[in-house]
């Protein structure tokens, strides 16, 4: 799938040596450079010049990293689609999330138990994030997807849930104390690409949500076959980018968001 009109290549290594300067080739003002979680803890003492810092600490060079590398995919975003990312994706899952829920509601059969099982997190926790988080588990299998495809919870000593996350092709981590409830802030939230760790430290479920599309849309990548139908309503309909046509699955959700 095309998004923004530009192709991009990637330098990816399964063994976690991973450099991407893709949205390089949006233009002279667009530059990220994404570094695994490894590869940061081996990087002490080293010069990295972005044109903003240069730091040779370990703990000050990765808070730098982290940032530059969210405003890497924003700013790339923002020039393809003149969108802000993080701004417009949380304020339009808000807009929608009472029609969404109202929706879910409705759906009977296994599928609706299986939303209500996830929903009924916003009763033990009234954040706005868990609300997000239980939204998008929710809209994956309302559209008949996992949300598991889309984000996988491990705790952090779960050393078999880790290895697991490395098999990832594509999607949103999230990583909690263990003995957590899944209502408990998350210690780790961040994006795998090809089993490496691409972004870490998003804060939430719906950010890293958020950032993954931005960063898949930026570098036109693929997305994932098995949640083609959760990203096209996040692009098309959430988002509203390029949603002049829909699938038919999509296009009957929108209506009943409406009615």
């Amino acid at each position: 799938m095309t998004h923004g009109g530009h192709h991009c290549s990637l330098d990816v290594c399964n063994r976690g040596c991973w450099v991407s300067q893709a949205l390089e080739c949006g233009g002279a003002n667009s530059v990220l450079k994404v570094y695994p979680q490894a590869q940061l803890c081996d990087i002490q003492g080293q010069e990295v010049k972005s044109g903003v810092f240069e730091c040779r600490t370990k703990e000050v060079h990765q808070l730098h990293v982290k940032t530059a590398q969210e405003k890497g995919v924003n700013a790339e975003f923002t020039r393809i689609t003149t969108v802000p990312l993080l701004s417009t994706f949380m304020s339009k899952l808000d807009h929608y999330s009472s029609q969404l829920m109202r929706v879910f509601k409705k759906k009977g059969g296994t599928v609706g138990r299986s939303i209500n099982l996830i929903m009924a997190a916003t009763d033990k926790n009234l954040s706005v994030e868990v609300r997000r988080e239980c939204v998008l588990k929710a809209l994956c299998v309302y559209l008949n997807e996992k949300p598991d495809s889309l984000m996988k919870e491990c705790s952090d000593v779960d050393l078999v849930s880790m290895r697991e996350m490395e098999k990832m092709v594509l999607g949103v981590y999230v990583v909690r104390h263990e003995g957590a409830d899944s209502t408990d802030p998350p210690e780790d939230v961040g994006i795998v690409i090809e089993g490496c760790t691409v972004l870490q430290d998003l804060g939430d479920v719906a950010s890293g949500c958020a950032v993954l599309l931005g960063l898949i849309y930026s570098l036109n990548l693929s997305y994932p076959k098995d949640l083609r139908y959760t990203f096209e309503f996040l692009q098309k309909v959430l988002m509203e980018l390029d949603g002049n046509k829909l699938s038919n699955k999509v296009q009957v959700l929108k209506n009943k968001l409406h009615e």
